[in-house]
């Protein structure tokens, strides 16, 4: 998952968005550095639970699979 946050000094608000290893997109702003980073944590939780743990477990096994095959194991 890809988090981006930044300063927006002409509107004075945080900005934020993220991007998971599916491509869903979400963003929100916020003045408060603290109410934004809670919108951040409400919303990977929300998309770990809408996309189903176990989808992200097939991505890790996958990840970790890719990784192994790449691995050499010496006798």
């Amino acid at each position: 998952m890809q988090i981006r946050l930044w300063y927006n000094k002409d509107m004075r608000q945080w900005r934020w968005s993220l991007v998971d290893h599916q491509l869903h997109q979400e963003s929100g702003q916020q003045p408060v550095l603290r109410d934004a980073m809670g919108d951040i944590a409400n919303t990977v939780e929300y998309l770990t639970e809408k996309y189903d743990d176990t989808e992200m477990a097939h991505e890790m096994e996958r990840r970790l699979q890719e990784y192994e095959s790449t691995q050499c194991i010496s006798d």
